[in-house]
């Protein structure tokens, strides 16, 4: 990732992206939902041992279930609000808001001898079109006045050519 990165600006905008998904964990990963799914199916299997009340639970159980799956964030929606946080803070710790949109635009069109570095964070980060469209919608809202922001391209390559040349090898 550091040979492709370009600038401190999008460093920030990696690291953003990072911090802003951890506010919306993976819902296959909830232990409540695991404890439910498998009560639910207890309930299933029991309930009918207990006439009515047992029944009742079971139903209740699985509407539970249901309720909370219908709450949950899918990919996509996932994505846009983990961009739309990430694009607030990288606005907020004074960096251009044009360097995410640049930087998301710039790993689509990636070339082909830097592909294989990008591979994995490319499967886990989808790059679609209509992604990139969304996040230049957001990033139109933002004042104009920081648009100007120093992307502190020099001092990033100076300070990371090191590192660049340690991974070359």
């Amino acid at each position: 990732m550091l040979r492709f990165l370009q600038s401190e600006a999008e460093l920030a905008c990696i690291l953003a992206y990072e911090m802003a998904s951890l506010q919306y964990p993976y819902p296959q990963l909830s232990r409540v939902k695991k404890i439910l799914e498998h009560l639910t199916q207890a309930g299933m299997m029991v309930g009918s041992a207990f006439g009515e009340i047992g029944a009742l639970t079971a139903i209740g159980l699985l509407t539970l279930q249901v309720a909370l799956k219908a709450q949950e964030l899918t990919p996509q929606k996932k994505t846009q609000l983990v961009d739309q946080d990430a694009l607030a803070m990288v606005a907020n710790a004074g960096y251009n808001p044009q360097s995410y949109l640049h930087l998301l635009y710039t790993m689509q069109q990636i070339s082909p001898p830097l592909k294989p570095y990008l591979y994995d964070y490319s499967q886990s980060h989808p790059l679609t079109d209509a992604r990139i469209r969304l996040v230049a919608e957001k990033v139109q809202q933002f004042p104009k006045e920081i648009f100007f922001a120093s992307a502190h391209e020099e001092l990033y390559q100076k300070m990371t050519r090191s590192l660049g040349s340690a991974y070359s090898r």
